[in-house]
């Protein structure tokens, strides 16, 4: 199963909407004092520079503050890349370690879809693509920062990755398209996920590492 994220220049009257769900968008207060790992190995087949990677990645990782997620990156194609780190990549698992690959292009037909996660019927996935060709044309025709673009882009192919199932949204980083008004708020600084997703992400992401915890327990115990 696909999730696809679209683009519109079309501007909607969301007023009523925001007034009544805005308060779910707040960053005010982390919805966990629990931290948990996640590994997110980036491909930057688009050939982006270093020094941009580095600020959207610090971008993505204020926009998981509040979630109680803590993002470890992996460059994928870094040849200095520890044997550990290599297997990561080679070796993702739903909620756990993820990939995202920025590429130009992609297998998509509408000029309008700028990313893609490959997401399973039981809500589960690890990898997401985003096209950078497509992406950089709505900076260009927008005047938007590619960074701040980039990162809230990047993040919300990581919802779907980790909220499953149907997670688009009217408002917020998990609305379906990017359109005038969501990208007013980007960069007013108050696009983010809801408190709801926020708390979703938190509690698959344990449940992911209890899981595997519990798979190491057993593993050690019988030797198997």
């Amino acid at each position: 199963m696909q999730r696809l994220l679209q683009y519109t220049l079309a501007v909607g009257s969301l007023v009523l909407a925001v007034q009544l769900l805005a308060p779910q968008w707040t960053q005010a207060q982390s919805t966990s004092t629990e931290r948990l790992p996640l590994t997110v190995c980036l491909m930057n087949d688009a050939g982006l520079t270093d020094d941009l990677v580095a600020k959207v990645q610090a971008r993505v990782d204020a926009l998981f503050t509040t979630s109680g997620i803590t993002i470890r990156w992996i460059r994928g194609g870094d040849p200095g890349r520890t044997v550990e780190e290599r297997w990561a990549c080679a070796h993702p698992e739903a909620l756990q370690r993820v990939v995202i690959r920025w590429m130009n292009g992609g297998l998509l037909k509408s000029p309008n879809e700028l990313g893609e996660a490959f997401v399973d019927a039981s809500g589960k996935g690890v990898i997401a693509d985003l096209f950078l060709d497509k992406v950089e044309r709505i900076r260009a025709e927008r005047e938007i920062d590619l960074t701040l673009l980039l990162a809230h882009l990047t993040a919300h192919e990581l919802g779907h990755l980790l909220l499953g199932g149907e997670p688009h949204s009217l408002l917020g980083l998990m609305q379906a398209k990017v359109s005038e008004d969501s990208l007013t708020k980007m960069l007013q600084g108050n696009c983010a996920f809801s408190r709801v997703e926020q708390k979703k992400m938190h509690a698959r992401v344990k449940g992911a590492e209890l899981s595997a915890m519990l798979a190491r327990n057993r593993a050690e115990r019988f030797g198997k």
